[in-house]
């Protein structure tokens, strides 16, 4: 989503009927929300959490969700895309880089460090979750399978 998708969002959620109202709903001025109308400007961070209040989202998510649009290369579009989906599946992952997103330096590379961290253990948790599975499906099918007579 970019800025312009989140206007629209607020719109809906708050049944609103023009940027101005959307404005005042998350006091931006109305100059800076025609300039993310019209797609001269993104988000800060600050908008961000506006926006995400006003929607009631997570602050990561729509943070996430910005830094996606102004990705210019796609490899770190797509992790900035795969945080975003995280973030609004579950709310936890926004603790993952919140610390260095919001405190001003934007450590890019530890936050990017600290995602492919989190995923490397999701995938380990998942590899470990089908080895215990694929075992219950063993044990089951030996209790099922008729015994062999000696």
């Amino acid at each position: 989503m970019n800025s312009a998708d989140f206007l629209d969002a607020v719109r809906r959620r708050h049944k609103l009927t023009s940027d101005y109202q959307v404005g005042k709903l998350t006091g931006i001025k109305p100059s800076r929300i025609s300039m993310y109308r019209i797609g001269k400007r993104e988000f800060d961070d600050a908008t961000c959490l506006a926006f995400a209040e006003a929607l009631g989202k997570a602050p990561l998510y729509v943070i996430a969700e910005i830094q996606a649009e102004r990705a210019k290369k796609p490899d770190i579009k797509k992790v900035w895309k795969a945080l975003a989906r995280m973030t609004k599946k579950a709310k936890a992952a926004a603790l993952l880089i919140a610390t260095p997103l919001l405190s001003g330096a934007f450590a890019f590379v530890g936050a990017l460090s600290a995602v492919k961290a989190e995923l490397r253990h999701m995938r380990r948790d998942l590899n470990r979750h089908e080895t215990a599975i694929d075992n219950i499906h063993s044990r089951i099918n030996r209790l099922l399978s008729p015994h062999k007579s000696s």
